[in-house]
């Protein structure tokens, strides 16, 4: 590999985010408002049907992207996008999607070593809140995404899937 083509992200915050990574709303499909679509963050009584998009904006970096449901209690769901990103560490939350946590008791806070967690499928899943350069996007990072098992393929087109079918988020 050439050394040239590799960045390394420091985790550290002072460290500037390279500005061709910073996610924008030309990031997500036209159809994305503030980066997210117009029906997320919607209370309903049905999931909706799981979304893999691809999305490419010009010669932009490609983006990821997984809308699903969210049930937020028995009957109740919520509809989220996150951008698939293998360069972050854990889950990143937006400010519109936190309270929906926080309301329905799936934001679970570990006062003894101060980190914020959500339960999916009886696993502990660290959250943090998205960074300013990618606020407001939801962001699933790379641990994660080897947990449910992200594929890339290339042929005959580009795309990816998850092999752990998911439905929708359940605590």
């Amino acid at each position: 590999m050439n050394s040239k083509n590799l960045a390394i992200i420091d985790e550290d915050p002072t460290t500037p985010v390279p500005e061709e990574l910073l996610l924008t709303d030309e990031d997500f499909p036209s159809n994305y408002t503030n980066m997210h679509h117009p029906d997320d963050y919607k209370l309903t009584t049905q999931p909706i049907e799981k979304e893999l998009i691809f999305h490419q904006y010009k010669m932009r970096h490609p983006r990821l992207i997984l809308r699903c449901s969210i049930k937020l209690a028995e009957n109740v769901f919520t509809s989220m996008s996150f951008v698939l990103d293998t360069g972050a560490p854990k889950i990143y939350i937006s400010a519109f999607a936190k309270p929906l946590l926080v309301q329905h008791c799936l934001l679970v806070e570990d006062e003894k070593l101060g980190v914020e967690y959500v339960n999916f499928f009886g696993r502990k899943y660290r959250i943090e809140d998205t960074p300013e350069g990618h606020a407001p996007a939801n962001i699933i990072g790379l641990k994660t995404l080897c947990h449910w098992g992200l594929t890339l393929f290339d042929e005959p087109d580009f795309g990816f899937l998850l092999k752990n079918d998911i439905p929708f988020l359940e605590a």
